[in-house]
């Protein structure tokens, strides 16, 4: 098959636009030209794989985000830190009931804590009444 130059130069700009988009650059597209040939469904093909590695990529910064936010937050609690609380968000997504599940799992400790260190201090009070008689 013998190419023509206005066809070398689209394969050319097709390594060029993929290239770019292996280095991270998802802003980039191919043009579709009038011509509706093979090239240009090429180009159409290669330009919803760029939209959908954006989007995808997007959505993965997202959760890497949010998941580092809790881990964070698990982190303290682990080290005795009852005053944190995970960030919830409008999206009522998968990581927001996780949060509202982690956040009522610390009101629980808290108010367990609060109710120990209450009986503890009515047991020692007993203790001093005791000894007094």
């Amino acid at each position: 098959m013998d190419l023509n130059i206005s066809e070398l130069h689209r394969f050319d700009r097709i390594i060029d636009v993929l290239a770019s988009v292996a280095n991270g650059n998802y802003s980039v597209q191919l043009e579709v030209t009038a011509e509706k040939d093979y090239l240009d469904s090429i180009a159409a093909g290669i330009n919803m794989m760029i939209d959908d590695l954006q989007t995808n990529t997007i959505k993965l910064k997202y959760a890497e985000y949010r998941i580092n936010a809790i881990l964070n937050v698990i982190e303290q609690i682990a080290r005795g830190k009852y005053n944190v609380a995970c960030e919830t968000s409008e999206k009522n997504d998968i990581f927001d009931a996780l949060g509202v599940s982690i956040n009522m799992m610390v009101d629980d400790i808290k108010n367990y804590i609060e109710e120990i260190n209450k009986n503890k201090i009515i047991k020692e009070e007993k203790e001093v009444l005791a000894n007094q008689k």
